[in-house]
C-alpha cells in the first residue's frame, strides 16, 4: 500500500511560521553585519582597502535585500504567498464532506 500525504491546516501554519522566522532572523543578521560596516569603518579601518571594502558592501546591499528578506522579491517571500495560496485554494476552500464521499467512493473509509 502506498504511503499516504494529508495536507492539514497545522503543516501550513508551521510552515510559514518557519518562513516567517528565517526571514526575520535573515534580517536581523543583516542588520547587525550593516551596523559593524557603519561602525567599522569610520572608527578602525581606513584607507583604500576600507573604501573598498565599504563600497563593495553598499553594491551588496540591494541584491542582499531584495533576494532574502525583501517583500515582494526575495525568495521567502515568494515561498510565503506560495503557502498563503494553498492554504486558501486547498484547505480553506475545499468541502470536507465532497471529500469524504470521493473517498468513500472508492472504497475508503
Amino acid at each position: 500500500m502506498p504511503n499516504e500525504t494529508t495536507l492539514s491546516q497545522q503543516n501550513i501554519e508551521e510552515a510559514k511560521s518557519a518562513v516567517t522566522t528565517y526571514m526575520a532572523t535573515c534580517e536581523g543578521l543583516f542588520n547587525r553585519l550593516q551596523t559593524i560596516m557603519n561602525n567599522l569603518v569610520p572608527q578602525d579601518f581606513s584607507g583604500q582597502a576600507a573604501n573598498g571594502y565599504q563600497a563593495f558592501f553598499q553594491q551588496i546591499t540591494p541584491t542582499l535585500t531584495a533576494n532574502i528578506f525583501h517583500p515582494g522579491t526575495s525568495l521567502p517571500y515568494k515561498i510565503q504567498t506560495m503557502l498563503d495560496m494553498t492554504q486558501d485554494a486547498l484547505l480553506l476552500q475545499a468541502d470536507p464532506q465532497l471529500g469524504q464521499q470521493n473517498s468513500q467512493a472508492v472504497g475508503g473509509s
